[in-house]
C-alpha cells in the first residue's frame, strides 16, 4: 500500500488514481482489494497528518457523485465531497487572472506570446517569516519593465500586491519564493504584439534553491564566459523580461566549464553582472559594484545591500570595472533575490583575498537576514 500512495503523490494523477481506489477498481494489479478505498484514503491522511473523522465516509460519498470526480479539488471541498486542505491532492495553488487553479490545471494558451516569443515581464520575490520582502519595490520594477515594452498591466499596483499576498495565503507560504509573471497574452503565430489580447497575470508561490547550501559557508568559485551582456539598444538589461536567453546562454557556458555561476561582460569589455546576480567587490575598505549603465539589472537585493553597507559604515562606488579589478579584490559577493547574498572566493582561478568569505561579506549577510525578520508586507490578514 505504501508504494501505491507514493505513486499517487508523485505522478501528478491523484484525482484519477484516488477515484479508482474509492470505487475499488485498482484491484489485484495494485494490491488493493475492492473494499480498500476507505483504507487507502485514511492511509493517505495518516501519511500527511490531520486525518478528519469524516474521511471514512468520503470515498463512498465521492462514488455517489460521478460528475464531481473530474472537478477541481477546491470545488469538491466546497461541496463536502472532498476534505478541505487535503495536502496531496490540493497541492500548489497558482493565481491566473484573478482565479486560483491547481498546479495541474494552471494553464495558458499555446498561442500566448509569452510562450511563443518570451514577450512579457516577471519578478522573483522572497517571503521571509510571514512577510513578503520588498514587495512594493518589486511591483514598482514590474511596472517599469512593462512600460518599457509597451505592455499595459491589467491590474493596479495595489491589486498586484494583494494578489501576491493572497497567493501566499492560499499556499500557506511563510518562507519561500514567489514568481510574478505577466505575458502579452494570446495572439497569432506572427510576432506583432498589436494582435495580442488579454495579458495573463500569473503568480506562483513555492520554494527555490539556486545554489548548494555549502557554498554560502565556504564561498563560490565563478568564471567569466564569452557570452556578452545584451546591448542597451537591443534588449535593455534593465527590463526583466521573459526572454532570458542571454542569461541562459551564459549559464550554459558556466555549466560546461563546471561552475555554478558566471560573470558576463558588456560589449566594451566591462563587468556587467552574473547570469542571475549582481556582483560586488571590496578593495581597501571600499565596496565597488558595476553601474546600471554597464548592463547590470537594477537588482532589489543589490539596492538593499548598498543600504546595509552604508549602515555598516562601508561606502559604495559604482565605477566601470574590469576583470583586473575583480582579480585583485579583497572580498567578493553576489546578490540576488533567488541567490540572496553569496560569497565568492575564486574568480577565473584567481583566489580572492585569503580564499574564504571575508568579514565585510559576513556582516552584510548577517544584516540582510536580520532585516528580513522585520521588513516586508505581512502575509496574514490583520
Amino acid at each position: 500500500m505504501a508504494w501505491l500512495l507514493d505513486d499517487l503523490l508523485l505522478r501528478g494523477k491523484q484525482l484519477d488514481r484516488l477515484d479508482l481506489i474509492a470505487r475499488g477498481q485498482l484491484g489485484e494489479a495494485d494490491n488493493v482489494g475492492k473494499n480498500n478505498g476507505g483504507q487507502a484514503a485514511r492511509m493517505l491522511w495518516r501519511v500527511h497528518g490531520n486525518c478528519p473523522q469524516t474521511v471514512t465516509a468520503w470515498p463512498s460519498a465521492w462514488k455517489q457523485n460521478p460528475a464531481a470526480r473530474r472537478g477541481d479539488p477546491s470545488d469538491l471541498a466546497k461541496q463536502g465531497l472532498f476534505p478541505v486542505g487535503f495536502p496531496p491532492l490540493l497541492g500548489m495553488k497558482v493565481y491566473i487572472n484573478g482565479k486560483f487553479y491547481s498546479e495541474q490545471n494552471a494553464k495558458v494558451s499555446v498561442f500566448d506570446h509569452g510562450l511563443l516569443y518570451g514577450d512579457g515581464v516577471f519578478e522573483g520575490i522572497r517571503a521571509y517569516h510571514g512577510r513578503v520582502f520588498k514587495l512594493k519595490e518589486h511591483i514598482d520594477r514590474l511596472f517599469c519593465s512593462a512600460k518599457a515594452i509597451l505592455l499595459d498591466l491589467p491590474m493596479t499596483h495595489a491589486e498586484l500586491m494583494e494578489a501576491t499576498l493572497e497567493t501566499c495565503r492560499r499556499n500557506k507560504l511563510n518562507d519561500g519564493y514567489i514568481r510574478l509573471v505577466v505575458t502579452r497574452g494570446r495572439g497569432t503565430l506572427g510576432l506583432n504584439p498589436n494582435r495580442c489580447s488579454d495579458p495573463q497575470v500569473i503568480i506562483i508561490a513555492g520554494k527555490i534553491q539556486l545554489y548548494p547550501p555549502s557554498l554560502y559557508k565556504k564561498g563560490m568559485e565563478i568564471v567569466t564566459v564569452a557570452t556578452t551582456r545584451n546591448h542597451h539598444n537591443a534588449v535593455n538589461p534593465a527590463i526583466k523580461s521573459l526572454n532570458y536567453l542571454n542569461n541562459i546562454m551564459a549559464k550554459i557556458e558556466a555549466n560546461i566549464a563546471g561552475y555554478e555561476e558566471a560573470i558576463m561582460l558588456n560589449t566594451e569589455g566591462y563587468v556587467a553582472e552574473c547570469t542571475g546576480d549582481n556582483i560586488f567587490i571590496l578593495k581597501d575598505g571600499r565596496i565597488f559594484t558595476p553601474p546600471l549603465s554597464s548592463g547590470a539589472l537594477h537588482g532589489i537585493t543589490r539596492g538593499t545591500a548598498i543600504e546595509l553597507l552604508a549602515e555598516l559604515g562601508v561606502p559604495t562606488s559604482e565605477p566601470n570595472m574590469t576583470r583586473y579589478d575583480l582579480f585583485n579584490a579583497d572580498e567578493c559577493f553576489l546578490t540576488g533575490t533567488g541567490a540572496e547574498i553569496v560569497p565568492v572566493v575564486k574568480i577565473d582561478q584567481r583566489v580572492i583575498g585569503n580564499g574564504k568569505p571575508g568579514p565585510v561579506t559576513k556582516k552584510v549577510v548577517k544584516a540582510y537576514h536580520e532585516l528580513t525578520k522585520v521588513s516586508g508586507e505581512r502575509i496574514a490578514k490583520r
